[in-house]
C-alpha cells in the first residue's frame, strides 16, 4: 500500500535530518489515517490513535463517533474524582480530579499504540522507543491540535436539533448519575499558556476546569 511505503520511507529518512518538524508529525498521522481507512480492523483496534489521526488532519472536528465517545469517556473518568463519598476529604478529592484530568489524553497509551502498530507493519520504532524522539514528537503534536476543540454540536446541547451521530452519545452523557452536570463534559480544548500546555474542559453545568496537561507516564509536563 502506498501509505505504508510512504510511512516506512519517512521513518527511515527522519534520523538523517537535524530535527523532527511539525510537517513530519502531520505526515505520520495522515499516513496512519489512510492505512486505517483501508484496514477498518486496525481502526477498530486502535480507537485512541484513530482519534488523534482525525484531530491532526482536520481543522474542525465534527460528525465523529470517535470524538463523542471520547467526551463521554472523559466525563466518566473524572466523575468519581469530583464527587465526595462519605468520609472523603475535599482537598484530596480535588487532587484526585487534577491527577485524572491532567492525563485525559492518555499519552502513554498513544505511545504504546503507535509502537504496536509500527511493529505490526514492519516500521522502525525508534520514534516511541527513544525519549528524545518521543518528547519532540508529542510537543509538535500538541502544537498541532491546540485550539482545535472536541465538542458536541451546540444545537444538540441546547436541545434544538437531533443529530444522527451526536445525539445518542449526548443522551448517554446526560444519563450519567450526577444531577448537577458539573462533570458532564461537552467541550475539550488544548491551549498553550506561559510555555505550557493545558486542557480546558467545559461542562453541561457551565463549569470550566483548566488543568495543566500531564505527559509521558503522568510525571512530567509538556512545554512548548
Amino acid at each position: 500500500m502506498k501509505c505504508l511505503r510512504e510511512l516506512r520511507w519517512l521513518l527511515e529518512d527522519l534520523p538523517k535530518r537535524a530535527a523532527l518538524t511539525q510537517d513530519d508529525v502531520i505526515s505520520i498521522f495522515l499516513r496512519i489515517r489512510q492505512l486505517f481507512e483501508m484496514e477498518k480492523n486496525l481502526q477498530n483496534q486502535y480507537p485512541l490513535l484513530n482519534l488523534f489521526c482525525n484531530w491532526v488532519v482536520h481543522t474542525k472536528l465534527k460528525d465523529s463517533n470517535t470524538i463523542y465517545r471520547f467526551l463521554v469517556g472523559v466525563s466518566k473518568s473524572i466523575s468519581s474524582a469530583i464527587h465526595l463519598q462519605n468520609g472523603e476529604d475535599a482537598r484530596e478529592a480535588t487532587n484526585q480530579f487534577i491527577s485524572h484530568a491532567g492525563d485525559l489524553l492518555r499519552i502513554p497509551q498513544l505511545r504504546r499504540d503507535i509502537r504496536k502498530l509500527f511493529q505490526q507493519q514492519g516500521i522502525e520504532t525508534y520514534l516511541t522507543d527513544k525519549k528524545e524522539w518521543w518528547d519532540a514528537f508529542i510537543a509538535l503534536l500538541l502544537r498541532e491540535i491546540a485550539e482545535k476543540p472536541l465538542e458536541f454540536p451546540a444545537e444538540v446541547v441546547d436541545g434544538v436539533k437531533e443529530h444522527r451521530m451526536a445525539s445518542p452519545f449526548f443522551r448517554e452523557l446526560k444519563a450519567l448519575p450526577h444531577k448537577n452536570d458539573w462533570d458532564k463534559v461537552i467541550r475539550l480544548v488544548i491551549f498553550e499558556r506561559d510555555g505550557r500546555y493545558h486542557i480546558r474542559l467545559e461542562s453541561m453545568g457551565r463549569v470550566q476546569y483548566v488543568v495543566q496537561l500531564m505527559g509521558k507516564e503522568g510525571e512530567e509536563t509538556f512545554v512548548s
